[in-house]
């Protein structure tokens, strides 16, 4: 009968461990849909990793952090170009503003655009 205990005490930690990545995972989508920062999304990883989440959300973040470096990349390409063609301009800027981290780049491209639209 001992093994029905490490069993029966296995299996009620299973509910309250898949309880915690459900409200995790619901807390994440609502961030990322109204958009943060890259200090929120590097704190979502560590939590994802702290409390075990499905590894399918961990790997979810995981490409949201990868495919961000991206954008910035081409972002601060841009910003360091000679040549700053306004059509470039504009689908990087919607690239970023369609993404779920606001970046610093993305308000200096801002700025750029809005200079460029007064002309």
């Amino acid at each position: 009968e001992g093994g029905n205990e490490v069993a029966d005490s296995q299996t009620s930690e299973m509910p309250r461990k898949s309880y915690a990545g459900l409200a995790f995972a619901r807390k994440t989508i609502r961030i990322l849909k109204n958009r943060c920062t890259m200090e929120v999304l590097n704190e979502l990883l560590d939590e994802a990793i702290g409390i075990e989440v499905d590894q399918r959300l961990t790997t979810r973040l995981l490409k949201c952090q990868s495919d961000l470096e991206d954008l910035r990349s081409r972002a601060v390409a841009f910003l360091e170009s000679e040549r700053q063609d306004l059509r470039v301009l504009r689908m990087v800027l919607n690239d970023l503003e369609r993404f779920p981290v606001i970046t610093q780049e993305e308000e200096r491209l801002k700025e750029v655009w809005k200079s460029a639209s007064q002309w």
